[in-house]
């Protein structure tokens, strides 16, 4: 299993324990939960198979998480790799891909494949073969909505759900304008917010970091399924800071309802309201945005009890959990996973990098800046982050490199 694989399975286990994590669950106790999730069944998202466990798992669930963070709920080797008697990942894989490739394949000869190709030993039995493929679903597409409630809600304390989306505005320049806001759930207060020409996963990674340093860390981010909020970068980063990240039904703008109502005010009292030709930038775009919204949240509202968004906000202040700046910048960070060439360079969405030479031929972790690549880390062997350059081939070209060179012996 490689390391995405185990990243996925890692997402897939802070999911479920989220609940306890962020402090959400409607149990009266942890265990009560535990109990709860017992009773159902959850897919892998490796291998697709669907499975129950015991209560304890969940609860060795939180306590890894709790005790190393989003890192302790990778799988480490184990000590008896290769001498277990069940299915590997990669063996449970192939069989799917096999089925996939000939539905009408059957299972001895599914068995002897796997022994041919060295996916299993002669020593798993047919049953074991068996019993995987009736657990197999007839569809592996995943229904959209499973397991999802669909109920209207409103939190008791601010930071308890952030709501965060993103709303077309006009053409400026000839250029689209999006509107990314992120919404505090119980006091309306807008907490991060920005208007870019373009409606990017970065873009709004960006606006959640300051959100998350001024304000600090929501239990729960409720957003849409566009590409922007479904990612892996932004499921690390949520999971690193102990935030449940979830996703609103597809097509279904009124379950981020305050949301949508507060852009349609927006609209209402801002952007209908403006000459728009009258902006030549973007930047004065942004700044009567701003305007107007030190209005909108110091503006009493009838939901808030007459109270404004900010007072309403605030007043659960001492409820509010924070990290050092350092720590969010770090958790913000992209990680990828590539192989060092034997130019002792890596390359990460077409940008060369030069790393260390003793690093030569292996894989290592690099965190960079999403927001300038030119800012990009290696994580060392002793888990240190060594910083790391792009190539610059005209300043290498003047370097002058050691040569091994013959010389003959004089006669």
């Amino acid at each position: 299993m490689d390391q995405t694989d185990k990243e996925k399975i890692a997402l897939w286990k802070f999911g479920i324990i989220a609940p306890v994590i962020s402090g959400t669950h409607p149990f009266s106790t942890n265990r009560q939960f535990y109990r709860h999730l017992a009773e159902k069944e959850f897919e892998n998202p490796v291998s697709g198979v669907k499975k129950s466990f015991s209560w304890q798992t969940f609860a060795h669930w939180a306590y890894e998480y709790c005790s190393g963070g989003f890192d302790g709920l990778i799988s480490r080797p184990r000590s008896d790799k290769g001498t277990s008697r069940t299915l590997s990942p990669e063996a449970q894989e192939r069989i799917i891909a096999l089925r996939r490739q000939y539905p009408r394949i059957i299972n001895t000869v599914l068995r002897a494949r796997l022994i041919e190709e060295g996916f299993i030993p002669a020593r798993v039995s047919q049953s074991t073969i068996d019993r995987f493929v009736r657990s197999l679903p007839q569809s592996r597409l995943e229904p959209i909505h499973q397991g999802k409630e669909r109920r209207a809600f409103e939190k008791e304390f601010a930071n308890q759900v952030w709501q965060a989306d993103t709303s077309y505005l006009y053409r400026l320049a000839g250029h689209r304008l999006y509107l990314v806001s992120i919404l505090d759930d119980a006091s309306r207060m807008i907490v991060g917010w920005g208007i870019f020409e373009a409606d990017t996963a970065v873009n709004f990674q960006k606006i959640l970091k300051n959100a998350v340093m001024t304000y600090g860390i929501p239990s729960v981010l409720y957003v849409d399924n566009g590409s922007p909020y479904d990612n892996h970068q932004l499921n690390m980063i949520c999971a690193r800071l102990g935030v449940a990240l979830v996703h609103a039904p597809v097509r279904d703008g009124s379950a981020k309802g305050k949301q949508e109502r507060a852009f349609r005010t927006f609209k209402d009292h801002w952007l209908r309201c403006s000459d728009w030709n009258a902006y030549q930038t973007i930047e004065e775009v942004r700044e009567s945005f701003g305007d107007y919204l030190q209005k909108y949240i110091n503006c009493q509202h009838a939901s808030l009890k007459d109270m404004t968004p900010r007072q309403r906000y605030l007043k659960d202040a001492q409820r509010f959990r924070f990290l050092p700046d350092e720590a969010v910048e770090q958790y913000f960070l992209h990680t990828y996973e590539r192989k060092v060439r034997t130019d002792s360079t890596l390359v990460i969405d077409g940008i060369s990098y030069e790393v260390p030479a003793e690093y030569m031929r292996e894989t290592v972790k690099v965190k960079m800046d999403p927001e300038d690549r030119r800012k990009a880390w290696l994580l060392g062997m002793d888990g240190k982050l060594i910083p790391i350059r792009t190539v610059d081939k005209v300043e290498n070209s003047r370097i002058r490199r050691r040569q091994h060179m013959r010389f003959r012996e004089e006669e």
